[in-house]
């Protein structure tokens, strides 16, 4: 009986930690903004479509002379957002939560010298 409760309570405890977890790693649905400072090359400003459906973060990145580009493989964590996506080369991204819950870190072709990419949550209208 008391193994039971025990599971019981382990079970019960989980679930809490699991829950509180996952509140952690939610990121705001709307439009972000941002850019890219791809290595030798001028910045690029960037729009990103954040939107989570059916338990699934989807992410589309829209830059003016590229379009729309879905993000894939996309892990948010804790402390980051990792994601990879298609761009002439299969490009790696390893991003970091900052301050004003945006991201920034390193993004590029693996074994090449990546670029800079930030992601800066959507505005918030003034009332």
């Amino acid at each position: 009986m008391r193994n039971l409760v025990s599971a019981i309570v382990f079970v019960f405890i989980s679930a809490f930690l699991l829950s509180e977890n996952a509140q952690a790693q939610e990121i705001e649905s709307g439009t972000w903004t941002g850019f890219v400072f791809p290595p030798n090359q001028d910045k690029m400003d960037v729009t990103f479509e954040v939107a989570v459906e059916n338990d699934t973060l989807r992410i589309t990145l829209f830059q003016e002379q590229i379009g729309f580009l879905e993000l894939t493989d996309i892990e948010l964590g804790d402390n980051g957002l990792n994601f990879s996506f298609q761009a002439g080369s299969f490009i790696l991204c390893d991003l970091k939560l900052k301050a004003n819950k945006g991201y920034e870190g390193e993004c590029g072709p693996e074994g090449q010298e990546p670029g800079i990419m930030v992601m800066n949550p959507p505005k918030k209208e003034s009332k």
